[in-house]
Order: structure tokens, then C-alpha cells, then sequence
């Protein structure tokens, strides 16, 4: 077999385990909010993100103990206090919600000001410079109330909510150009049967229809889920009946996905501790998928949303866990695979009211309380990465790394250096004990020989077959596995035998479906087919073509890739066609960022050279050197 099919067959192989991430790691306080006049205090809602730069505001705090906003870069430096709110007739106070962007501007609502009492709708520059007070609330019957929730933008209005105020003064839906110009109620909320009342959350825009929950009203008086044009026309979506088979008084917002609405509520369920529910947009279809039980290892009253990273929802609840003061959580949108990702326990953070974000592979949220000045934090959670990582050291990123058969030397950059196998020897890199580092590992064809430093030795397989490890039935550890060209078997140990292929495929497991583990794949460079077992079967690609197949978009899921060495041209299908490399080269995807998604980049073995397109360029390696890296 040539040095570019074992390369390839590497870069395969290594890509197939799961990495496992112990409840509790990946987590880091990034912000102590202290309270002093150059810091917050007390974050009630949620953080947003933009170029690496995260934004938000605090109730307390500030030159004058009122509220802030503030920057902060991701990794936790250079804080910067941009808007101390004061009790000025051209400002506001106690600012519950969270800021958004639009162009270069930040806006965002006070719950009260001292004109008024009423609160107020602001601006300001992402400098902290122009403060500009836009709209100012009034318990006149046509305007709206003590907000609690944040704005939402379409380029040329804002649309949020008041938790009071309006014609029954049980809160309204309002609209209002980014100048402050053409302020509008939408709706006034009545409460009882048909309608909701003081809603906590914010809205979610979608096309021309805005999303929403109130606390209160509707049937049961245990909040309603609503939807609204951009002009009006509301109407009662869910009304929420309380435990044990509904929940009530949700605080938070709905999240929008895949046709499906997502959301939480404070009380209600099994436990009367709070849901997550589910539900068609037209009202259709309401499955509570988790009831929290406020017991240790769940949550307890959650008052944020939810967030969503390919079939994964992760949120925050105020109370539960170990010491009864709130968790991180992720499951299935099913409902199914819940886990606690970390329960705070008061010095790193307490009682989060917000909600998290995702940016890449890693969550930002705050805590409202907790740290060593009681003022709440600010934290990150660095998610698993995908699971066909090679990660040799555990710090979520792809490591760059050489097997060199003629001495069996491992060398990985920055990592370590170790001999391990022989000429001839295939270099099967993977997790096979599941502690979340990739192993290193040789496949002896001429004795079926499978050899992993420190953990094991089996003999599977023989000369006439191509080893195929991966993690075939999702459980973390990599399975062993060969494909025999001959006859097209898949021999998975301990799991199956299958019949997949012809003498002319390359086998391509790898992560094309929903399941968790890897699946069964040829490409047919004769006639371009991808055949991926109880998949899928298309055509892309070539007889000159290099499969390099990867999740170039971060949606989980690999998309069929060719490297057509003539020309460079790396084709994505459905995504992109870049031109990077050359006849030469060897391509070598792999998440070199730690964001989850794969990276385009090749290695040129007659210098060394690793480059990444828009990323790094490195020299590791040489002529004689295979990559096994992911």
C-alpha cells in the first residue's frame, strides 16, 4: 500500500474514539464580579459574544452601586467597565437584560429609572462612548413597565417586553425604530383564559414572527406560550398546567430549532422543580422531556433558556445539585442522555438566573451570586470535542504528529517523543481506554498483531486486511476493527461481522449519521460513490481524488470531501471548494483551533512543513515520516 493510503488511513483511523470528559472538568472562572466602582455586581441575564470580545450588564455595581455594562475578552482579560447607570434623569437603573449588537452599537432596557420609575431603553457604542437614552417607559396605559427581559433586533426596530404596564398593567410587547423613533405597543396582556401576563423573558425573532412566554395567565394562571408578528396578531400558543405532567411560571426564553420549540420552566413536573418541555410552533406536540428533581447529580428551577449544538441542548438551573446552589446540564433534544456538567458550589460561582452561550466548543455564562466577593462570575465550559479528535494530551485541540516507520519514533509537537513499533508497522492512534487522550498504537498486518502503549495486546486480523479502529457503538472506547478487501468484510471485535465493499474501496468509517458512533463507509474512486451503511449514497469525486471526509461546518456530522492533488483543490460537498496544497502534499484535516470544526491543512514531507489554511505554518517532520494527526 503506497504512503499516502497508510497516511490517510491513519488520519481515519486516529479520527474514530470518543473523548470523555469527567463531570466537572473543562470548567473555568474567568471574572470574579467584586462590586468596587470599576466592576459589577449581581449579572442577572446573559453574556453575548463578538469578535472574541464578550458583553453584558450587571443589576449592582459600578461608580455608583446601580448596574453596568461591561466588556470582557473570552479568555478572561481586559475588563472593561463601558457604562456605569446612575440616577441621572437621562439614564436608568438596575438593568436586568442582556445588550445586543446591532452594527456597532450595543442596546439594552433598565428595569427603572428615577423620572419615572419605569425603566428605560438605551444605547451606547461598543466603546462604552455615546450613551444615548432612546425611550423611557411610563405607567401610562400606552407604554409598558419595569422591564426584565432584552431587546431583540431585525436591522431596524427593537421588539422586547414589559413585565408590567399597558392597558390591564399586566405587561405588554412593544416596538421602537434603533433611532427611538416610532414607539409601539404590540399587545397589552390581559392574563385569564386566552392570554398570558408579566413576562420575565425576552422575545426570539423568526422571519416576521416573534416567540415568547409569560410567568403568568392562561388557563391555569402557570404562564402561556405565544407567538406575535412584527405588526401584531397575537396568539396563545401553550398554556402550562404545573406537575406532575406540565410546567408553570416559565422565566426564560423559548429557543427556536429545526421547526421545534425549547424552553423551561421555574416549577411544574414531576418534582414541581421545574421542566424542560418541547412543542411544535403551531401548539402541536407538548413533551416534557425532563422533569428536574433538585436532587443531587439534577437541577432544580431553571429561569434561562436553552441553547442548542447539533443535537445537544445545554442550559443552567438556579438551584440543585450537591450544595442546592444551581448546575450546568446538557442532553438530547429528546430528553434523552441528561448529564450535569458541573455543580457550582459558591466560590465558583452560585444561583445563575441567565442562560448560557455557545461560541465554538465552549459555553459562557454568569452567576448572579458566588465567588470570593459574593458578586457573582463570569465562566467558560470548554464542551468534549468531537469525538474523531486525535488529542494526545487533552486540551480539545488536534495535535500535530509523526510516525516514522524506519525507527518507530513518535513524535508529537510539543507533546512528547517515543518509539513504539516497527517497519511495516501501521500507526493506529486512538482512545481505547476512554479517558479522553489518544493512544498510541501499531497494526502488524503479517501477524494480526494490535499493539497499544500501556493498555493492550490482541491479535485481529491478518496480511490481507486494513485496520479500521473506531468507535463503533458510541461507548467512548475505540474499537478494533479491520476491513478485508477480498470479500468486503467489516470485522468489528466483539461487536459485528458485516459485508461492506469491494477490492477497489477505501474504507471510510467515520461520523456521517445522528448516532454516536462511527459508521460503516467505502469510497469508490472508479465511479466517485460515498456508500455509508444505513446512510447514505452519493456521488462526489474521482479516480485522482483523495477522500477527506470531516466536519468542515461544526454541525457534527462529516461531509463527504475530496483532495484532488493535481490542482489543490480541496471540495467540500455542500460547503466549499478552496484550493490548498499541491501533488506533493498530503492533506491532513483535523480541528487545529479546538473550535469542532475540522480545519483544512496539508503536510509537505520533502520540508516538514504543516500549514493550515488561515491558520498556522509549522515545520515538523520529514521525508520519511507518516502524519497521524486529527
Amino acid at each position: 500500500m503506497s504512503k499516502l493510503c497508510y497516511a490517510l488511513l491513519a488520519v481515519l483511523a486516529i479520527s474514530l474514539t470518543v473523548s470523555s470528559v469527567v463531570s466537572g472538568e473543562g470548567y473555568s472562572v474567568l471574572h470574579e464580579f467584586s462590586a468596587q466602582s470599576d466592576d459589577g455586581k449581581a449579572p442577572w441575564k446573559d453574556l453575548i459574544i463578538r469578535d472574541d470580545k464578550l458583553y453584558g450588564m450587571t443589576m449592582e455595581g459600578g461608580l455608583y452601586g446601580l448596574g453596568t455594562a461591561f466588556s470582557i475578552i473570552a479568555d478572561g482579560t481586559d475588563f472593561t467597565l463601558l457604562h456605569s447607570f446612575a440616577a441621572q434623569t437621562e439614564n436608568g437603573i438596575i438593568p436586568y437584560g442582556s445588550l445586543v449588537f446591532v452594527g456597532d452599537n450595543l442596546y439594552g432596557m433598565t428595569y427603572i429609572d428615577i423620572l419615572n420609575g419605569a425603566g428605560t431603553v438605551f444605547s451606547l457604542h461598543n466603546t462604552g462612548m455615546d450613551f444615548t437614552l432612546l425611550h423611557r417607559f411610563s405607567h401610562q396605559t400606552d407604554n409598558g413597565t419595569m422591564p426584565m427581559g432584552s431587546l431583540v433586533s431585525d436591522g431596524d426596530s427593537l421588539y422586547g417586553m414589559t413585565s408590567l404596564g399597558g392597558v390591564d398593567s399586566l405587561g405588554a410587547i412593544f416596538s421602537l425604530s434603533i433611532t427611538g423613533n416610532n414607539f409601539d405597543i404590540l399587545h397589552s396582556f390581559s392574563g385569564g383564559i386566552g392570554d398570558g401576563q408579566i413576562p420575565y423573558g425576552s422575545l426570539i425573532l423568526e422571519d416576521d414572527t416573534l416567540y415568547g412566554m409569560t410567568s403568568m395567565g392562561g388557563q391555569t394562571d402557570g404562564g402561556v406560550v405565544f407567538s406575535i408578528g412584527t405588526g401584531g396578531g397575537f396568539s396563545l400558543i401553550h398554556d402550562f398546567t404545573g406537575a406532575p405532567d406540565g410546567g408553570m411560571v416559565p422565566f426564560g426564553n423559548i429557543l427556536l430549532e429545526d421547526g421545534t420549540l425549547f424552553g423551561m420552566t421555574v416549577g411544574g413536573g414531576v418534582h414541581d422543580e421545574g421542566t424542560i418541555f418541547s412543542l411544535h410552533p403551531t401548539g402541536n406536540d407538548f413533551t416534557i422531556i425532563h422533569s428536574f428533581s433538585g436532587k443531587p447529580g439534577d437541577g432544580a428551577n431553571p429561569w434561562g433558556s436553552l441553547v442548542m449544538k447539533n443535537d445537544a441542548l445545554y442550559g443552567m438551573t438556579s438551584a440543585g445539585g450537591q450544595t442546592d446552589v444551581g448546575v450546568i446540564f446538557s442532553l438530547r433534544r429528546d430528553g434523552s442522555e441528561y448529564k450535569v456538567l458541573h455543580e457550582f458550589v459558591g466560590l465558583d460561582g452560585m444561583s445563575p438566573f441567565g442562560s448560557l452561550i455557545l461560541d465554538g466548543n465552549r459555553l459562557y455564562g454568569m452567576t448572579s451570586d458566588g465567588g470570593v466577593s459574593g458578586g457573582g462570575v463570569i465562566f467558560s465550559y470548554q464542551l468534549p470535542p468531537p469525538p474523531w479528535i486525535t488529542d494526545y494530551n487533552g486540551d480539545g485541540v488536534s495535535d500535530i504528529a509523526i510516525f516514522r516507520e524506519s525507527t518507530g519514533l513518535w513524535a508529537i509537537r510539543g507533546v512528547t517523543r517515543v518509539y513504539f513499533g516497527n517497519v511495516d508497522d501501521e500507526p493506529i492512534p486512538g482512545d481505547y481506554n476512554g479517558d479522553g487522550t489518544t493512544d498510541i498504537g501499531i497494526f502488524r498486518d503479517i501477524s494480526g498483531l494490535w499493539a497499544v502503549r500501556g493498555e493492550t495486546r490482541v491479535y485481529f486480523g491478518g496480511s490481507s486486511d486494513i485496520a479500521v479502529p473506531g468507535d463503533y457503538d458510541g461507548d467512548g472506547l475505540c474499537d478494533i476493527g479491520i476491513f478485508r478487501r477480498s470479500s468486503g468484510l467489516w470485522a468489528l471485535r466483539g461487536l459485528t461481522r458485516a459485508y461492506f465493499g469491494s477490492p477497489s474501496d477505501i474504507p471510510l468509517p467515520g461520523y456521517y449519521g445522528a448516532d454516536p458512533g462511527a459508521d460503516i463507509g467505502i469510497f469508490r474512486g472508479s465511479s466517485g460513490v460515498w456508500a455509508v451503511r444505513g446512510v447514505t449514497r452519493i456521488y462526489f469525486g474521482g479516480s485522482s481524488d483523495d477522500p477527506v471526509p470531516g466536519d468542515y461546518n461544526g454541525d457534527g456530522v462529516w461531509e463527504p470531501s475530496i483532495y484532488r492533488a493535481s490542482s489543490g483543490l480541496w471540495a467540500i460537498r455542500g460547503e466549499t471548494r478552496a484550493y490548498f496544497g499541491g501533488s506533493a502534499d498530503y492533506p491532513i484535516p483535523a480541528d487545529y483551533s479546538g473550535d469542532a470544526i475540522d480545519n483544512i491543512g496539508i503536510f509537505r514531507p520533502s520540508s516538514g512543513l504543516w500549514a493550515v489554511k488561515d491558520g498556522p505554518r509549522v515545520y515538523f517532520g520529514g521525508s520519511t515520516d507518516l502524519p497521524v494527526t486529527r
